[in-house]
C-alpha cells in the first residue's frame, strides 16, 4: 500500500465486515467517504438559484434558514441557528456542524473537512442546500 492510501473497515446492514481502500489525497473530495451508496444531495451546492424565494430568504435571513435546518435534524435551533450569527467564530462552527448533522441524517457523502471548508467559505450556498435537503423549502411553499 502506498503512503498516500489508507484502509477503512465498515460493517454492512447484514453485519458483514468489508474493507475499503481510500486515497488520502482525495480526502477533501466529496466522494462517498461516508454515507450510503446512491444517496446524493437534493440540490448541488451551487444550485441555490433554482428556487429564488429560498435564495432571497437565505440572503436576507440566514439565521432563520440555519435554525430550521438544525431543528429538522434534532439540534437546538437557537443554539445552532440564531446565536452563532452574533459572532463570526460561532458561525464558522455552527454551519459546518449543522451540515454534518444533515449529511449524517440523510446518509449523504462527504466528511467533516469538506463540511468545514464549505460551511466557512460558502455558507449561503451550504445553508440553502441544507434547507432544501431537509424538505423545508417545499414545506414553505
Amino acid at each position: 500500500m502506498l503512503p498516500s492510501q489508507c484502509e477503512e473497515s465498515y460493517e454492512c446492514e447484514n453485519h458483514e465486515v468489508h474493507t475499503r481502500h481510500c486515497d488520502l489525497s482525495l480526502i477533501l473530495s466529496t466522494s462517498k467517504m461516508s454515507g450510503e451508496a446512491g444517496n446524493e444531495w437534493t440540490t448541488s451546492l451551487f444550485g441555490c438559484f433554482s428556487d429564488v424565494g429560498t435564495c432571497a430568504l437565505t440572503f436576507f435571513c440566514p439565521c432563520y434558514i440555519q435554525a430550521q435546518a438544525a431543528e429538522s435534524v434534532g439540534e437546538n435551533p437557537i443554539l445552532c441557528g440564531y446565536l452563532p450569527v452574533l459572532c463570526a467564530v460561532g458561525e464558522c462552527i455552527a454551519v459546518p456542524y449543522v451540515r454534518m448533522k444533515v449529511r449524517e441524517s440523510y446518509g449523504l457523502p462527504g466528511n467533516i473537512a469538506v463540511d468545514w471548508l464549505l460551511g466557512t467559505f460558502c455558507s449561503p450556498c451550504v445553508l440553502q442546500q441544507m434547507y432544501t435537503q431537509c424538505g423545508l423549502a417545499m414545506a414553505r411553499q
